[in-house]
């Protein structure tokens, strides 16, 4: 079935800044059901910009989640992280 989607809408789902993807990128075309979510469903997230020295391990110990938490949510399979890139968190409780 088709459905109409904006380019806002992705990137909100996606978590992208820019207007700019990867070739292979995989994109989220339609929110996740909570089910899909690591743990507990939540409603709130936060944004964390990356900077020097941090790592996937380094973040998911900041925020007491998992790595592959982090990865999950953030549609990655890939460790390299690049400074000032925004990873979406799904926190336990705000």
């Amino acid at each position: 079935k088709d459905k109409n989607i904006s380019v806002d809408d992705i990137k909100k789902l996606n978590n992208l800044g820019g207007n700019k993807i990867k070739a292979g990128q995989k994109l989220i075309l339609a929110p996740q059901p909570a089910s899909a979510i690591a743990e507990a469903p939540r409603q709130k997230t936060i944004s964390h910009k990356v900077t020097a020295g941090e790592s996937f391990y380094s973040i998911a110990r900041q925020y007491d989640c998992t790595v592959d938490n982090l990865k999950e949510w953030n549609n990655r399979k890939e460790s390299k992280l690049n400074v000032g890139e925004v990873l979406v968190i799904y926190p336990k409780s705000l």
